[in-house]
């Protein structure tokens, strides 16, 4: 029996889940999900592709997978554990999440309380949101890194030249009509944001490298 308990432990050590830090790479990969949906709905509002509504379903949805998050941060700091992750690198990644939250508020006040939808420049609100298309696909890559354990090739990265000719294209028709402005400004706002999300993700491919290896590692290193 004695012999029985000893391998029933042996057994457990060799398949033990490598701990907290593997529930923080899949409680960030869920919250970054979570949010890129938000992030999603709010440009479509900005854009003047998707009504009121859509929006605050999404954010309750991120505030759970980020509260959630946090939590498994917090359970993986107090592991006190040797970690091939250390602190400020799984915090870095939480902190991208509540990041790009930040920004899917900041779009919505934009579009709802402020009213700015570009509606009056059709082809440059279309530009723009292709390209979110591609930011959100580059995120969304990095929430399945997360996720699965394992590292993909490099996504299609936003294009800086396609956002500021689809600007400049709706400023242009701003100067020959009036009634186009608030249209004009929500482009220009718009592209600006997919670009301030796309310069915080490039930052995370090394993060999310680290917590990766760390997930996969066994539990003892």
């Amino acid at each position: 029996m004695a012999i029985g308990a000893a391998i029933s432990v042996v057994v457990g050590l060799l398949f033990w889940p490598r701990g907290a830090r593997r529930e923080l790479a899949r409680g960030i990969a869920g919250f970054y999900r979570a949010v890129g949906t938000y992030l999603d709905h709010a440009f479509d509002r900005v854009l003047g592709i998707e009504e009121a509504g859509g929006a605050d379903a999404a954010r309750g949805l991120t505030i759970q997978a980020r509260d959630r998050a946090a939590e498994a941060f917090d359970a993986f700091l107090n592991e006190k554990a040797p970690s091939p992750l250390d602190p400020q690198t799984a915090g870095s990644l939480l902190s991208a999440g509540n990041q790009v939250l930040l920004a899917a508020d900041l779009l919505d006040v934009v579009s709802g309380r402020m009213g700015y939808e570009a509606t009056g420049c059709p082809d440059g609100a279309r530009t723009v949101h292709e390209q979110v298309g591609t930011l959100l696909a580059a995120f969304l890559r990095l929430a399945d890194q997360l996720a699965f354990g394992e590292l993909k090739q490099d996504s299609a990265r936003v294009s800086p030249q396609a956002l500021r000719g689809a600007a400049l294209q709706c400023l242009g028709h701003w100067r020959t009509d009036d009634q186009a402005g608030r249209g004009a400004l929500a482009v220009v706002i718009a592209a600006e944001w997919v670009q301030n999300v796309a310069r915080l993700e490039d930052g995370l491919d090394g993060p999310v490298a680290v917590a990766v290896a760390a997930a996969r590692a066994p539990w003892w290193r």
